[in-house]
């Protein structure tokens, strides 16, 4: 009598262990289940391959800076440890002065200038010449450069690791909200009125007229 008791409190208690560990199989069953079907479904998306990065606007000269795709990050082989990577792209301009726009013009064309073409404005008017550079190290190309002059005064210029990334950036979105971001900083900009700033004022003036 005690042996039958005793057989089936043991019955019990592994039944209850089997049923416990089946309920806690089928309970991990459905979260996962649950939880795959509560993930977001990837949707594609269009990516810029440009990444704003910082700029600046001084009334008479801008620049901004925007991250470019990794596989085109090189890295200085002039420094013996360093992991400083180069590769990021940066458009610049200086505004209002005929003289250091055409400086900068024929500064930046003495590196060898590669390509000459038409630079032209939204609606296909021409604005002037264009020309792309390229700088290189140890045989491989590690700038490139387009730069123009608008409206015979203001300088323009992309600075990228290679020719294609300069002129994909020219031709993107980024490109267009810089130049409509210059635009409006240029309408509300206010220059700080003071002795100094008078003083090299007309000093910029001078140097922008003479001849």
């Amino acid at each position: 009598m005690k042996n039958n008791k005793l057989y089936l409190t043991v019955f019990l208690i592994a039944f209850i262990v089997i049923g416990g560990l089946g309920v806690l199989i089928y309970s991990n069953s459905i979260s996962s289940v649950k939880s795959d079907s509560m993930k977001p479904t990837p949707t594609p998306t269009q990516k810029s391959q440009f990444r704003y990065l910082f700029g600046d606007f001084s009334g008479d000269h801008a620049n901004y800076t925007f991250q470019t795709p990794p596989e085109e990050k090189i890295y200085a082989d002039d420094c013996i440890g360093c992991k400083q990577e180069v590769g990021n792209l940066v458009i610049f301009a200086e505004f209002g002065c005929p003289n250091q726009s055409k400086y900068l013009f024929e500064s930046n064309s003495s590196r060898g200038v590669e390509e000459e073409t038409i630079k032209t404005d939204k609606k296909g008017e021409i604005i002037g010449k264009k020309r792309l550079t390229i700088s290189k190290s140890n045989g491989e190309i590690i700038q490139s450069r387009i730069f123009w002059i608008e409206n015979n005064e203001d300088f323009w210029a992309i600075l990228a690791p290679n020719p294609e990334t300069a002129k994909d950036f020219e031709k993107s979105k980024e490109y267009e909200w810089v130049r409509k971001k210059v635009a409006e900083e240029m309408e509300s900009y206010v220059p700080i009125q003071n002795a100094n700033t008078e003083r090299l004022k007309v000093l910029k003036e001078k140097k922008c007229n003479e001849k």
